[in-house]
């Protein structure tokens, strides 16, 4: 196993505590519960990132075919193996050949290994995407970036989940063929520091979502408190704050095009 293939493993290995833990808690559940009944019989949703598959079991409950882009192999892998285990159909292809695939396949789920912002820079129909909890190993992150591997940095996360959020926006609007009105639901971990209210986060969500939107989407906002046990695993969280106690949630973010 070399260096890179070291990354990413341990990424998987801390995705699968963080994974556990919101089953235990019922996360994907209810966070599956949020999204519309496709129009019809051959909706596709994308799913941006897969854990290990768990989050693509509920999707799957929802009668959309579902595309899942995950760029680390272990991940792909995994949600293979649990979606081929459990009954549902499912292949595998690579950012290169899936468009051979996806003319082909009957399956209910195709995961497309790789890049998913190279899927999303041509052409496709989705009624739907869903970018629960992004994240990243440091060498994914810092290659989809350009940037050199220091996996010193803290500011590596941050910088990448902005950047495919960003990129989720741009691609969904120019690219979607779908004749449907087009729903991302962004879902991040944060923190609710003593003094501030949800209003508040709605609020500091908006402004962080507005400029990476480009203007081109209704956005709509939800917090929830969650079990600070989520949390366990890759700490990934987005404004946290280390400086005094304070509240776990989950803010959820559905934008609509306009």
């Amino acid at each position: 196993m070399n260096n890179a293939q070291e990354f990413k493993k341990k990424y998987f290995s801390d995705w699968s505590i963080n994974t556990k833990n919101n089953i235990n808690n019922g996360v994907y559940t209810d966070l599956a519960e949020q999204i519309p009944t496709p129009k019809t019989n051959n909706s596709v949703l994308i799913e941006f990132g897969c854990g290990n598959g768990a989050s693509t079991v509920e999707l799957a409950k929802l009668g959309y075919r579902i595309i899942v882009l995950e760029c680390n192999e272990f991940c792909a892998k995994a949600c293979f193996d649990l979606l081929s285990e459990i009954g549902i159909s499912v292949k595998r292809a690579t950012v290169s050949n899936y468009q051979s695939v996806l003319k082909t396949t009957k399956a209910k789920v195709l995961i497309i290994e790789g890049d998913g912002l190279q899927f999303l820079k041509h052409k496709f129909n989705a009624e739907f995407m869903t970018c629960w909890f992004i994240g990243a190993s440091a060498i994914d992150s810092s290659k989809i970036l350009n940037l050199p591997l220091n996996d010193n940095d803290p500011t590596i996360f941050s910088k990448y989940r902005t950047h495919i959020h960003q990129q989720i926006y741009r691609n969904f609007k120019k690219y979607n063929t779908s004749r449907h009105p087009g729903i991302i639901q962004f879902v991040d971990r944060s923190w609710l520091p003593i003094g501030h209210t949800m209003l508040s986060v709605q609020d500091a969500y908006f402004k962080l979502h507005s400029p990476l939107s480009e203007n081109k989407y209704h956005l709509n906002f939800g917090v929830g408190i969650v079990d600070q046990a989520i949390f366990k695993g890759v700490d990934y969280v987005s404004n946290r704050s280390t400086d005094g106690p304070g509240t776990p949630i989950i803010v959820q973010t559905m934008a609509t095009l306009k």
